[in-house]
């Protein structure tokens, strides 16, 4: 089954895997892998990391990164405007020739990682 991200609010509950799901449609909460293996995530959309992250329950699922192995079944926990990708598309493009826009946006993905430097 297909989701339309309009149909999205916060507290639904999504089952996505890497055959099914290209992208993630909202900010989530991972609540558990699917019997098989370890949800690993494309997250080079927005950190720019090259290397495949490896989530585990209660990890953070960002919106707009892909599902490239495994599967899981996860919580939204922000949606629209509210999420991290869509909060940094309008610090960056909030900037008007100024870098403090790229610098927020950069402060919020560091923010998502729990204070390591991506």
């Amino acid at each position: 089954m297909s989701v339309v991200d309009a149909d999205l609010v916060v507290g639904d509950i999504l089952m996505v895997n890497a055959h099914n799901l290209a992208s993630i449609p909202a900010d989530c909460v991972l609540l558990g892998p699917q019997l098989g293996g370890q949800l690993r995530m494309d997250q080079a959309s927005l950190t720019g990391e090259s290397d495949l992250v490896g989530k585990h329950p209660g990890d953070v699922v960002l919106s707009g990164t892909s599902a490239v192995q495994g599967g899981g079944k996860m919580v939204v926990v922000a949606v629209g405007v509210n999420g991290v990708a869509d909060r940094i598309e309008a610090r960056v493009y909030a900037d008007n020739g100024n870098s403090d826009g790229q610098n927020h946006a950069i402060g919020e993905i560091h923010w998502i990682h729990g204070g390591t430097t991506v």
